[in-house]
């Protein structure tokens, strides 16, 4: 694997990010779609954390505590906290496909394959 010269950062997850933020910047403006009244919304386990305990087991757990955590939130701010989460979410997952790629290989061509596939899936 391709390291940075000693002192340097490594570029590439910080591109990655700007990259993924540029892809999903406009879905900060978005509204409620499909199914996200039934999920989101209406559903009492997405209230708090409390109702999403009282609630488990269930499918997607993990997805449905961001949803409590932010249904705390007051209702003009909670669609942003959302949009927010689940891009950001995103964002640490393309980095840890760069970071995990470019482990299981080594040299320049691999580095630079691993940042398209990272790319590619942000």
């Amino acid at each position: 694997m391709t390291h940075p010269e000693p002192g340097q950062r490594d570029w590439r997850p910080w591109l990655v990010l700007a990259m993924t933020l540029a892809a999903y910047a406009n879905a900060f403006q978005g509204a409620y779609q499909f199914d996200d009244y039934r999920v989101i919304v209406d559903n009492p386990a997405a209230a708090s954390v409390a109702a999403w305990w009282r609630d488990l087991p269930g499918i997607r757990p993990l997805l449905k505590l961001s949803y409590a955590v932010t249904g705390r939130l007051a209702p003009e701010t909670r669609l942003f906290a959302l949009h927010a989460t689940n891009v950001a979410l995103h964002a640490i997952n393309a980095i840890l496909l760069l970071t995990v790629l470019r482990q299981l290989g080594a040299g320049r061509r691999v580095a630079d394959a691993a940042l398209i596939a990272a790319l590619l899936f942000a």
